[in-house]
């Protein structure tokens, strides 16, 4: 009996401490945990910059490029008047004429139907698709503007139509002719371009003096012909048989030397620098890291003064492109990488790339790249689009135009290290 009445009076107990329990998990704070843990709203370091939300582009062909690209509609973080234009391909060069003109060259490759030059008239609202059958048969790599305003385009050929089979019994495919490439020309702010020479070369670097001379760089043949006369005839100048270990990927006149003073990058083997107009090339010193042979760019802007990216950073030269001494650059940190450069005004201005997404940036510098004193930086971070590679950053009247993969970031600066 006992034991039975004992069982009567722990069984009530139970189920009370079990609703007891029950009750006390649904009102207690600890029963919030089984819900769904809210968003943090992150501040960002500039609460002023807007998100603006790209149009979504279609793109033409698929093709593999250097960097990441970001999807086109993925939204954008920039400041409050930038904008961004996105092509079908990535951007290979960029030029900004004074009468507000922008010309966008493509890497669409080697099919002549792509897309291989846009026009804007308007700073970059709006773009046309230059369609003048002479443009479709170069694969354009280098534009360069002349001191007359006539702009240059030099690139490869690209691959014709398939030729018909010569008998039935053929099971092969048969190979498809080259056509086109060498040098274009355009007098009207590329509104329409004709041929200027070379058709059939593979040009990868194009360069034109203060004197007007023009400089072109074949890469397959590692050949520098030079023109005197806007493209009408082209001479033969120095080559990889001669003093240059492989061929140029960039070159540049320097100024105020009668068109005679020439650098010329490479891709292995650093930079070289040529006193009689390309006839002969001497390497240059002071690239002495690995990375520091890959030369992606050189601009001479006084007669003084050179500069020249690597991925080791930038470079500068005080003697016309003999010696070279390292610009350091302690707020690039990883994304050192140096690619497109520019001057303007007495500022210079590079981009980089980044080892992830987002690294790409853009710095400047009023004093040649070295600090006025010791608590001043050198260089100031005045853009970081959000991409891994800005490739080529560029000039136009008060418009910074930046290439990113397949978008043209365009920034209105009205002071070094401002951005509106």
């Amino acid at each position: 009996m006992n034991i039975k009445r004992t069982n009567y009076l722990v069984l009530p107990v139970v189920l009370l401490l079990v609703v007891a329990g029950a009750l006390a998990a649904i009102l207690s704070p600890a029963g919030t945990a089984s819900s769904p843990t809210p968003a943090i709203n992150v501040k960002t370091e500039q609460p002023t910059r807007a998100v603006i939300v790209a149009p979504t582009v279609s793109p033409v062909l698929a093709i593999e490029t250097e960097t990441p690209v970001p999807s086109p509609s993925a939204p954008v973080v920039m400041g409050d008047n930038w904008k961004a234009h996105y092509f079908s391909f990535a951007i290979a060069d960029v030029v900004a004429l004074p009468n507000d003109v922008v010309l966008v060259a493509t890497r669409s490759g080697f099919n002549p139907l792509a897309p291989k030059l846009h026009r804007s008239t308007d700073g970059g609202a709006t773009w046309t698709l230059i369609t003048d059958t002479v443009v479709s048969q170069v694969f354009i790599v280098d534009l360069a503007v002349a001191p007359d305003g006539a702009v240059y385009a030099g690139g490869y050929p690209v691959y014709g139509e398939y030729p018909t089979y010569g008998s039935a019994a053929e099971d092969h495919e048969p190979e498809r002719e080259k056509i086109g490439g060498g040098v274009l020309k355009s007098t009207d702010s590329g509104e329409t371009w004709s041929p200027a020479g070379l058709e059939g070369q593979s040009i990868e670097a194009l360069a034109v003096g203060e004197e007007g001379t023009v400089y072109a760089s074949d890469k397959d043949s590692g050949i520098i012909y030079y023109s005197t006369d806007g493209g009408q005839t082209w001479d033969l100048r120095g080559s990889t048989k001669g003093s240059l270990p492989e061929y140029l990927h960039s070159l540049a006149v320097v100024s105020g030397t009668d068109d005679q003073v020439m650098l010329g990058g490479t891709l292995h083997n650093g930079a070289f620098r040529s006193t009689d107009g390309g006839w002969t090339w001497k390497a240059v010193t002071g690239l002495t890291t690995d990375y520091s042979q890959t030369v992606l760019q050189i601009i001479a802007p006084l007669p003084d003064r050179a500069f020249l990216s690597t991925y080791s950073g930038v470079y500068r030269s005080d003697d016309q492109g003999e010696t070279w001494g390292f610009l350091p650059n302690p707020n690039a940190g990883e994304a050192n990488y140096a690619r497109g450069l520019a001057w303007r005004d007495g500022t210079l201005y590079y981009s980089t790339t980044g080892v992830e997404k987002g690294q790409g940036r853009v710095f400047c510098s009023d004093d040649y790249g070295e600090p006025l004193s010791a608590d001043r930086q050198a260089w100031v971070q005045i853009a970081s689009p959000g991409w891994r590679s800005v490739q080529r950053v560029v000039w136009g009247n008060d418009t910074l135009y930046m290439a990113a993969g397949q978008a043209l970031v365009m920034a209105q600066v009205v002071e070094i290290g401002g951005i509106k």
